[in-house]
């Protein structure tokens, strides 16, 4: 599908897929994917703001306000027995998707899961900063503050990855978007303890997190993830040239690239193929660093797996890391996920910042 009609099919699907509520449904076509995560709509949030989608940025931060304040006893329960060193039963903790109006979904699968608050708390800072009138609401603020106070005081505690899985374990980039969201809010709202607990993880995540030079996908799984790309971007906690995370992109593109991105090397959802939204965040990221030619390529593989309607899925059964596995996920859940919303997300994004990085060029030539 030609680039500029995979733009505005993008824009219309995840319109499309806002409830009236605001949530950003992560795919109404497949049942397990029915509901709206903090995660994939802070992503969609970010891309609909690039475009100029304000009322339905709006509509989305809203909701989530509405969401966190509708659970402020379960947040305020597990930071005090945090805080009191007590045991927090898994119905105690704020679980990882919903419904659209607002409802935690039952049942244990993504029971306790953080990265998607830390992405969103980030989200928000960005957001209102970009866009002030974002910020006019009382309920965003006490719900921001709300979500700072749960990180601050649960950022050691396990819990699940980005994937919804490994719910034992204490994951790199659950770390890097818990200590962006804070550093973020603690700019924002100039409140310096914030700012001490960040470099408290920052100094965690480089003493544990590491090894052979490499960021790991958690402790004990020295393996790459392909998420750790948002360290980078669009988190910012590391450079493009620091030597770790170049290290971690080389072993991200070498063991995980085919030429679509795998999530990490032991992945055996659908087979483990390749993820339509990891492969155009890569892409992102060569175009936030000059790399617009890999980004053109990468944003060429995307829209050529636009189905006929613009629909992108989740991922493609290509180069399957566990190719036995593909089917018995096939029978249990149906045909992959089509189409995501945050895989959508992601195509717009790319495809923003390589247009404004041309348009750039383009400028400073007009004046050269």
């Amino acid at each position: 599908m030609e680039k500029v009609e995979l733009t505005r099919k993008s824009i219309e699907i995840i319109l499309q897929g806002q409830s009236p509520e605001g949530a950003y449904i992560a795919c109404s076509n497949f049942p397990t994917y029915q509901y709206c995560w903090f995660r994939d709509g802070s992503f969609c949030a970010l891309a609909m703001a690039e475009y100029g989608y304000i009322e339905s940025v709006k509509r989305f931060l809203d909701w989530t306000a509405k969401v966190i304040l509708r659970f402020e006893a379960k947040i305020v329960t597990c930071i005090s027995k945090k805080q009191n060193g007590e045991d927090i039963l898994e119905s105690e903790f704020v679980h990882s998707r919903f419904t659209s109006t607002g409802e935690e979904v039952p049942g244990h699968w993504g029971f306790n899961q953080y990265d998607g608050l830390g992405l969103w708390l980030w989200t928000v800072c960005e957001l209102i900063d970009r866009f002030p009138s974002l910020g006019n609401s009382d309920s965003l603020t006490k719900a921001s503050e709300l979500c700072a106070h749960y990180l601050a005081v649960l950022w050691n505690t396990a819990c699940s990855d980005c994937w919804e899985e490994h719910e034992d374990g204490i994951h790199t980039y659950t770390l890097a978007a818990i200590e962006a969201g804070l550093i973020r809010y603690s700019e924002f709202t100039s409140q310096s303890e914030y700012r001490v607990i960040a470099s408290t993880i920052d100094s965690f995540i480089m003493g544990h997190c590491v090894a052979d030079g490499c960021f790991i996908k958690s402790i004990g799984m020295n393996m790459p993830d392909a998420n750790l790309m948002g360290l980078c971007e669009p988190f910012c906690l590391v450079s493009w040239d620091d030597p770790i995370f170049q290290k971690t992109l080389s072993q991200i593109q070498t063991k995980l690239m085919t030429p679509g991105l795998h999530r990490y090397e032991t992945d055996s959802y659908y087979g483990g193929g390749e993820w339509v939204l990891l492969s155009e965040w890569a892409g992102w990221l060569y175009a936030k660093h000059g790399r617009i030619t890999d980004a053109e390529i990468v944003r060429h593989w995307a829209e050529n797996l636009a189905s006929s309607n613009g629909a992108l899925p989740e991922q493609i059964a290509e180069h399957l890391f566990f190719p036995e596995m593909y089917t018995l996920w096939a029978k249990k859940c149906g045909k992959i996920a089509e189409p995501l919303l945050w895989s959508h997300a992601m195509y717009l994004l790319l495809a923003h910042e390589i247009e404004e990085v041309k348009a750039n060029v383009i400028n400073r030539s007009c004046f050269e």
